[in-house]
């Protein structure tokens, strides 16, 4: 197994959350012989965490930014999950469409801000 090296832009999987980050420091645990990990997030900025092998690994080409596992697919169903189309525009059933689109486009862009160092 390859051990990522110190600089290797990383995401944290699995768990309730998933992040990008940089991989700041890389051993091999004395006890089990397994690699471990820091890992700085990138938001919020310079918080450290340790992980395992199978807690990380190296960010790939249309990774989600952010805190965020979800896929613009699963942002826009959570949307209409939670958006009241009644309260923007009520009789107007051919907005949700746009109002959808604007809540998932804000919510990338909020994300993205937050990834931004």
């Amino acid at each position: 197994m390859s051990m990522m090296q110190p600089g290797t832009k990383a995401r944290k999987v699995g768990g309730k959350f998933e992040a990008n980050g940089t991989i700041v420091a890389a051993w091999v645990d004395p006890d089990d012989g397994k690699p471990r990990y820091a890992f700085r997030f990138d938001f919020p900025a310079g918080m450290t965490h340790f992980y395992t092998a199978e807690q990380v690994r190296e960010r790939r080409e249309g990774d989600p930014v952010g805190m965020s596992p979800l896929d613009s697919a699963a942002m826009r169903e959570l949307a209409e999950q939670h958006v009241p189309l009644e309260i923007f525009a009520p009789g107007f059933g051919n907005v949700r469409t746009p109002i959808l689109e604007i809540l998932v486009d804000f919510g990338r862009k909020v994300e993205q801000a937050h990834d931004i160092r």
